[in-house]
């Protein structure tokens, strides 16, 4: 049975609109925020990996992965915060662990809740599996337990948290999930009037060995924008990315992007849903990894087709970029597995941005303060040494942080 796939700028010149476009110079990463993951692996210390990240309200950074400590002498298992200024903080420290290679890999923050989802047994040295409700000190929220009994069968990948509920997806076994599940919000119990299970073909009568996986979600108005590797979801037949009701019962929605494959990651801007991962779409045009679809039909928009050759593993909008992560590497003129593309351009690479990572790039965030952060499993950008996470000069734009103002 298929196991859950890992997906699922000081040099950046700022270009006004009148000045050319750089080619191929590669673009170096900053020495801001100084994070150097490691992980222990057989008494080892081997490079760590950032695999998401999540801003907070107040603007800290939540960074997930595999890793135990991020620097000599500064443990932190699989989960820390940083700070405004870039530093991390010392208050914040969760401990994640497990019989396996725990890690952190989904965070979604509801009120003063955080919550983390990967592949883990305890939390803080108490039997917490797959998914936790956290304080914002690090500390679990006691009263809410996970519904799993079992880490190694429930690996989740995507969390989002809104007034209907919790919704955890990933590959899940337990409890007839089967790739994503609604949880109650104040106790973790699982919803059993929200079924939407995935199936990865086709079939009347859905199974824990016909599960499908999911890697991605969105809220969008009151729905779901879930993206994976499925035929079908919900009993509908839909492949790699659904939009599905919040309510229940689970309603499919009408939104079919028609394409064949793995959706990995997904992003909402300008009124378009962004679909990366590994597929591909017949028709003219043709899409292949990376499209920009209606969120009402699923319908691409044939104006803008990026063509990075090989599989995208993350996205997120700055502006109006999109800064796109993944394995591509042949990509020419632009960035190896990490590149931006204009989203009022026809889909090309941007030429004068090239972080040239050395490995694949599975998470992307921002800070809101004009910097860029990248993770995966390279240990080089721009031939510098960066152990799983990077951090990039942006311009920096508007953001609205609310309590908490004067957090460093």
């Amino acid at each position: 049975m298929k196991t859950l796939m890992s997906f699922v700028l000081a040099g950046l010149i700022v270009l006004c609109a009148a000045a050319p476009l750089r080619s191929l110079a590669q673009t170096p990463p900053d020495a801001t925020p100084d994070l150097q993951l490691e992980s222990l692996d057989s008494g080892q210390w081997i490079p760590g990996r950032a695999l998401v990240f999540l801003r907070q309200p107040d603007g800290r950074m939540l960074v997930g992965g595999r890793f135990n400590r991020a620097g000599p002498g500064m443990l932190r298992d699989h989960l820390l915060r940083l700070r405004r200024d870039g530093s991390i903080d010392p208050t914040f420290a969760p401990v994640f662990g497990g019989s396996g290679a725990a890690q952190v890999t989904a965070l979604a923050i509801r009120g003063d809740a955080i919550y983390a989802g990967g592949f883990f047994d305890t939390v803080n040295g108490v039997t917490r599996r797959s998914v936790v409700r956290l304080r914002m000190d690090g500390s679990i929220e006691p009263s809410w337990t996970s519904p799993f009994t079992s880490a190694p069968g429930n690996q989740v990948a995507a969390i989002v948290a809104t007034a209907a509920g919790v919704y955890v997806g990933g590959d899940l076994l337990e409890q007839n999930a089967w790739g994503l599940v609604r949880l109650d919000p104040a106790t973790g119990a699982l919803d059993p009037g929200w079924i939407a299970q995935t199936q990865f073909g086709v079939t009347p009568t859905p199974s824990a060995g016909n599960r499908g996986v999911v890697s991605a979600m969105l809220a969008i108005d009151n729905d779901l924008i879930v993206g994976g590797q499925f035929g079908q979801i919900a009993n509908v037949a839909r492949t790699g990315v659904a939009r599905l009701s919040q309510s229940a019962p689970v309603s499919v929605r009408t939104f079919n992007a028609g394409i064949n494959g793995l959706t990995a990651a997904l992003a909402w801007s300008g009124g378009q849903v962004y679909v990366g991962g590994n597929y591909f779409r017949s028709g003219t045009p043709t899409f292949s990894h990376l499209l920009r679809v209606d969120p009402t039909s699923g319908t691409p928009d044939s104006s803008w087709v990026p063509n990075l050759g090989s599989n995208v593993n993350a996205l997120h909008v700055i502006g109006n970029v999109i800064h796109v992560g993944g394995t591509f590497s042949g990509q020419p003129p632009g960035g190896a597995r990490l590149a931006r593309l204009p989203m009022s351009g026809n889909g090309s690479v941007d030429p004068a941005w090239n972080p040239n990572a050395s490995n694949t790039v599975l998470a992307i965030g921002d800070t809101c303060r004009g910097r860029l952060l990248a993770g995966g499993a390279f240990t080089t950008m721009s031939l510098l040494s960066r152990n799983g996470f990077a951090s990039f000069t942006v311009p920096q734009i508007d953001c609205l942080f609310y309590g908490d103002f004067e957090v460093p």
